[in-house]
């Protein structure tokens, strides 16, 4: 019987350089991803988490303290008792990190899968499509290029394009003007994604009717996250011709009953990275729906593996209201693939949609990787060697309630 050991769990902390702006034009430098490989006597089963709001030091610290708390368990064990400990921690906080726990279970549902014969949809809840439509991205530039960018995705089939906007308003009108030919003409779902950058309502309102004029479908997060009442007035004033979708606003599973009862908005953006385990997104995205909300699946730049996570929960989602945000890391960079050559076509976006692996488990065997990439974006071992050592400074004075507030808790002030 498989037990959980720190001897069979290994990491690895990846860094990928990468340069693109999101929207209000603040820029992205680095994208941070913990990888988990699980192993048993039937094999070796991966998972992936990525910091929402935190950071990779903070999820490699919540890694290894859940390895301490889980240490004897079996692996059936192991994922109850981790979805247990997400549930008790989300009725006492909510600030929490939650890419270990994202990272974990995906491992041990991998390991499931793969000793059952089965993909990782069937354990959630089931294989409800096999062909999962996607959004394309296209990141904050100059006119042209986004223009470009919008090109690209449609090449590939896709038809819902989601672009990241600037604050300005005559910026704004330049990059809308610019795609607005080819959103009219291939029947595209374009969401603007704004970042939490109209500060004032009257700016917002501006901003809005603008995207109306340019055939904008959904604006995402126009003002900041703790602007709900404004939000509701733009929200009344601009439903049904455009959707308002909350995106930072939504800090925890328990606040989707207030933006229902207080009909904020129809339309909520969900992340797995910032929700943890697979079964807790899957079941909040459940309970959104059954309020009457519309939920989105949305994106956190993952490798291949974290992607094939997110394609198994969107396949396990009985209705499915938009296309899945993530589409990978390497549709952006190329060369951040961590797939051997021959496997990387399995990912492939082909009329609009990525097709959900056969195989069983998350799709991802450990002869699939490319170690070349993995060692060359991993984090250096003397920097995993003084969080380690910090680990065990913090482990042996603290008593686990103490622990507890201090290392899964985030700071707030720290959050974004």
């Amino acid at each position: 019987m498989e037990v959980l050991e720190k001897q069979n769990c290994a990491i690895s902390l990846l860094a990928f350089p990468v340069s693109h702006i999101i929207g209000g034009g603040k820029p992205v430098r680095k994208s941070y991803h913990l990888i988990v490989f699980l192993k048993s006597d039937e094999g070796i089963f991966l998972g992936e988490g990525t910091p929402y709001g935190s950071s990779i030091v903070r999820d490699y610290i919540n890694f290894s303290s859940l390895i301490e708390r889980l240490q004897e368990c079996t692996f059936k064990e192991a994922r109850m008792k981790l979805a247990e400990y997400e549930r008790s921690l989300l009725k006492k906080s909510w600030r929490i990190s939650w890419g270990a726990f994202l990272a974990l279970e995906m491992a041990l549902l991998d390991f499931y899968g793969k000793k059952r014969r089965v993909r990782v949809a069937n354990i959630l809840g089931g294989v409800f499509r096999e062909k999962i439509n996607v959004w394309g991205t296209v990141f904050l530039d100059i006119p042209s290029r986004m223009k470009y960018g919008l090109v690209s995705w449609l090449r590939k089939g896709v038809k819902h394009i989601k672009i990241k906007i600037p604050c300005s308003l005559s910026e704004l009108r330049k990059i809308l003007s610019s795609l607005v030919d080819d959103v009219k003409e291939h029947n595209v779902i374009l969401r603007a994604d704004a970042n939490e950058c109209f500060q004032s309502i009257d700016k917002a309102f501006r901003a809005l009717k603008l995207m109306e004029k340019y055939n904008v479908s959904i604006v995402e997060q126009p003002m900041p996250r703790d602007r709900l009442r404004e939000i509701r007035v733009l929200h009344k004033h601009f439903y049904p011709s455009l959707e308002i979708m909350l995106d930072e606003s939504l800090v925890h599973p328990n606040m989707i009953e207030r933006i229902a009862f207080e009909e904020i908005t129809n339309t909520i953006n969900i992340h797995p990275s910032r929700f943890g385990c697979l079964t807790i997104t899957r079941e909040t995205i459940l309970r959104a729906q059954n309020l009457g909300l519309k939920v989105q699946i949305g994106s956190s730049s993952m490798t291949e593996i974290g992607l094939a996570g997110y394609l198994h929960l969107a396949s396990s989602i009985p209705r499915l209201d938009y296309p899945l945000e993530e589409v990978g890391l390497a549709s952006f960079y190329p060369s951040y693939s961590i797939l051997r050559e021959f496997f990387k076509p399995v990912f492939d976006i082909v009329d609009g949609h990525i097709t959900l692996s056969n195989k069983p488990g998350i799709g991802i065997d450990i002869s699939d990787l490319n170690f070349e990439v993995l060692k060359k974006y991993s984090i250096s071992t003397s920097l995993r060697d003084f969080i380690l050592a910090s680990i065990s400074h913090v482990i042996n004075r603290l008593n686990m309630q103490y622990f507890h507030e201090k290392v899964f808790v985030t700071n707030p002030k720290s959050s974004a």
